[in-house]
């Protein structure tokens, strides 16, 4: 089964932002031009990065970095934290760890300082998941101690729930199932008292899993029936595709193959709805030994064949992603020294630095369009330069939606002037 860990994350301690809210961040943006007090302006500043937390990691991390230099100058420390936490959060959701965990590190120190024990569980939580990802087990089971012990003092049941999740995934990691067991259990019974549908679901499957590794699949099946329940409820499309190949599996080391075909038929509808490529490649396999299993091998080899068809796409596509992403890193790094002497001043700087997220934003699409489009040019297989195509065209327009979008905010501003 494709393994995903099913982590509980505390993240941030200000607003957290699913999506930028224009009506917030115009709020935000009024008190951060007319306040006098250079706190609140801090403030503001750092609550406007977070609103960019989920759409735009470049705007949060040149933000932070902002709010930090400010928060420096007057030694506001409460400033320091919260910008360090965003950032080690921003680099988190970049996949680069090594430069979370220095922010986050530095977000801790201060923290204790200021005996703020709220965010110092959400810092200490956040480290262990690091570590998780990393599969450094011992250091992540280690934080989330520290953390347990904090969180039991505040008597937080809903950071309980959490934190008995991520400890269970530990000891399933440990291969100590029983210990692991045990934590779900009782992270399930606490979020069952908070009525946390989604806690809830996340906790059947992993308790699923734990009965997988146990060679137990009767017992996973009814857990992952369960939680695939609550995830149409809920509408998590994400969470009904991780079920329905949970139950895919479960019907195949039973050696009921109709009905696993059955469930990876319906996972693989929904794949191609959602376009998640590498779940599309998963189903095609779990396909492929369902109907090996039931001896059509006709079949089986048809599903064979495009479960390979798809995997060497995808690592041609990610890798010439990641060539077209080279030019886009380094003009990011040329913007982010711009950037920094441009917070030297305050108020007239602020629209030159929106105006620099922006450029950034059209940089890197114009950077990857051309590599891209270069890539395809020399590409002989027909399919995959289509792909490279397809993708070239989307950075361009993207490019260029932006472009047109800066161009009329430029205008706008002059007019204003």
């Amino acid at each position: 089964m494709n393994k995903l860990l099913l982590l509980t994350t505390l993240l941030l301690i200000t607003i957290v932002a699913n999506a930028q809210n224009k009506k917030v961040l115009d709020s935000l943006n009024v008190v951060y031009a007319t306040s006098k007090e250079d706190t609140i302006k801090i403030i503001a500043l750092l609550d406007i990065a977070t609103q960019y937390i989920k759409s735009n990691t470049d705007t949060c991390v040149l933000l932070s970095k902002q709010g930090y230099t400010l928060s420096e100058k007057i030694k506001y420390l409460k400033g320091l934290s919260q910008s360090c936490h965003l950032m080690g959060l921003a680099y988190y959701s970049r996949g680069n760890f090594p430069a979370a965990l220095t922010w986050y590190q530095k977000s801790l120190q201060i923290q204790d300082e200021l005996k703020d024990s709220k965010s110092i569980v959400a810092t200490l939580n956040n480290i262990g998941l690091i570590y998780t990802k990393q599969k450094e087990y011992k250091l992540a089971l280690e934080y989330y101690t520290k953390c347990l012990k904090i969180t039991e003092e505040l008597k937080d049941r809903k950071g309980l729930s959490g934190l008995y999740n991520n400890i269970g995934i530990i000891y399933l990691n440990f291969g100590k199932l029983d210990e692991g067991l045990n934590y779900y259990q009782k992270s399930l019974a606490l979020k069952e008292e908070l009525k946390d549908k989604k806690g809830i679901s996340i906790t059947y499957n992993n308790i699923a899993d734990i009965y997988l590794k146990k060679n137990n699949p009767s017992l996973a099946l009814q857990y992952y029936q369960q939680s695939l329940k609550l995830k149409e409820e809920l509408n998590d499309k994400a969470g009904m595709l991780y079920c329905l190949q949970g139950i895919n599996n479960c019907y195949r080391t039973l050696g009921n193959y109709d009905e696993s075909i059955l469930y990876a038929e319906k996972g693989l509808k929904l794949a191609l709805e959602m376009k998640v490529l590498y779940e599309i490649q998963f189903l095609y396999e779990c396909l492929y030994l369902s109907y090996k299993g039931k001896g059509d091998y006709t079949k089986a080899l048809e599903y064979h064949e495009l479960s390979k068809q798809m995997n060497d796409s995808l690592f041609n596509v990610e890798k010439s992603k990641s060539i077209a992403n080279l030019e886009s890193k380094m003009a990011l790094e040329k913007k982010e020294k711009e950037f920094v002497l441009l917070s030297k001043d305050n108020e007239i700087n602020k629209l030159a630095a929106e105006k620099q997220a922006r450029e950034l934003e059209i940089t890197k699409k114009q950077a990857e369009a051309e590599q891209l489009l270069s890539l395809a040019r020399a590409e002989k297989d027909k399919r995959k330069q289509d792909s490279l195509y397809n993708l070239a065209q989307q950075a361009k327009l993207e490019a260029e939606n932006l472009k047109t979008k800066e161009e009329k905010i430029s205008w706008r501003q002059k007019k204003k002037d």
